[in-house]
Parts: structure tokens; C-alpha cells; sequence
């Protein structure tokens, strides 16, 4: 009989990895080839809105702390130092406020100086947006916007020198406390802040602070005590 035509052998499979564009999948009952969408980062991801609104919620129980404290040491002084003090804690909502636009935040959060505080030129907070990454990726991780992280840690920033102010209730004139305001901030605040929360030395040896125990309360009641010590 006839001979046999020998089978072609295969061909030999393509060398190198394969392009991108060449992913495809099959897309419902069509035919059509859909290219696979390249995994977004996490700065592309939308943003989570129930992430954002338990911010906003936490950030404006935060700030009702400060007419809270204000009430609350009234009632512990006389009633002639009464408004004096009330004063002492509104202040510290407009003080530490412009404070932390302009310096304070960019040293808690800003590129860390060899892990001991950040660097003040980092933002300024004039070009920030609210897709700016900040600090060691936190606004990205939690997926909300980058301004509202800076108004839920600028809430902190704001009642920590509050808590501080009751140390000394009646003992401070106003204008000394004003000058507390300007310089405890950078020099005490921002630093600690900056170690434990914004990528310092503390948080790179694994130290966490959840709740503000060490930033907020453990630095404001040192303050306290050398407030005491200074006022008598």
C-alpha cells in the first residue's frame, strides 16, 4: 500500500514571558476576548466610604473632647479663673490648628530624619490632596483620602495640649499658655508622634499605640508633671 505521510511535530512553545496584552479571558457566553485588567495598586483603589464616615464620626467625637475638657476644669477652679481656663482649652482648637497646617503635621508625618522626627518641607500641607501619600501608607491602607487622615490626626494634635492645660488650671496667665501652645507641639508632640505613628525608630522596633495612650496621654501627663514642677 501506500506510504504513510509522517505527522508534522508540534511546534516549539514561545520563549520569554508572555506579553501583557496577550492575557485575555472569555467574557459571559461571548467570543469576544477581553484583555485582563492589570492589578491596580493600592493608591488606585477607590476610596471605602465606611472607612470615611467612621473617620469623619471618630474625628468629631475627638473634637467635641475639647469643650468637654473645657466644662470639666471649670468646674475644678474657682469661679473667678473661670473663663480663663475655658479660654486656655478653646485656644488650643485655633493655636494647634494653624500649628499643624503649617509645620506640626509635616513633622509627625513628613520623610523621618533618621527616624527621630520628619522632615518640615515634606507637605505644608499646600500641595497636599487627598490622593498625597502620606507617612508609612496608612491613608492607603485604611482607603481614605489622605485629607481627612490629616483632619482625624490633627484632632489629636488638638486635645493633647487640653489635657495638659488641667494640670495647671488657674495657675497660667493667657500668655504664657499662648507660647506653650506655639513650641509644646514641635518640640514635645511632633517627635513622639513622628516615632511611634508617623515611621520613626519606635515603630519600626514594633511598638503600637491604638488609642493614643503613649502619644497623647503618656507625653501630655510628663508635660503635666514638668508644668507643675515649673508652676508650682
Amino acid at each position: 500500500g501506500a506510504a504513510e505521510t509522517p505527522l508534522a511535530p508540534p511546534p516549539p512553545p514561545p520563549r520569554g514571558p508572555p506579553k501583557a496584552e496577550t492575557n485575555r479571558i472569555l467574557v459571559g457566553s461571548s467570543t469576544a476576548l477581553q484583555p485582563i485588567p492589570a492589578r491596580s495598586s493600592s493608591h488606585d483603589q477607590p476610596f471605602d466610604k465606611s472607612n470615611m464616615a467612621f473617620t469623619l464620626v471618630c474625628s468629631a467625637l475627638a473634637l467635641l473632647w475639647v469643650p468637654g475638657m473645657a466644662f470639666l476644669y471649670g468646674g475644678l477652679v474657682r469661679s473667678s479663673s473661670l473663663l480663663t481656663v475655658m479660654m486656655q482649652s478653646y485656644m488650643s482648637m485655633g493655636v494647634t490648628a494653624v500649628m499643624w497646617y503649617f509645620v506640626v503635621f509635616s513633622l509627625c508625618f513628613g520623610s523621618s530624619l533618621h527616624g527621630f522626627v520628619g522632615d518640615p518641607r515634606t507637605y505644608f500641607l499646600g500641595s497636599v490632596t487627598r490622593s498625597s501619600p502620606l507617612g508609612p501608607d496608612a491613608a492607603f491602607s485604611l482607603r481614605i483620602p489622605s485629607l481627612l487622615l490629616i483632619i482625624y490626626q490633627g484632632m489629636f494634635a488638638v486635645i493633647s495640649p487640653v489635657t495638659i492645660a488641667g494640670a495647671f488650671a488657674g495657675h497660667f496667665r493667657f500668655k504664657p499658655y499662648l507660647v506653650f501652645l506655639i513650641f509644646w507641639p514641635i518640640v514635645v508632640y511632633a517627635p513622639i508622634c513622628h516615632w511611634i505613628w508617623g515611621g520613626g525608630f519606635l515603630m519600626k522596633w514594633g511598638v503600637f499605640d491604638f488609642a493614643g495612650g503613649l502619644v497623647v496621654h503618656t507625653a501630655g501627663g510628663a508635660a503635666a508633671l514638668a508644668a507643675l514642677a515649673v508652676a508650682g
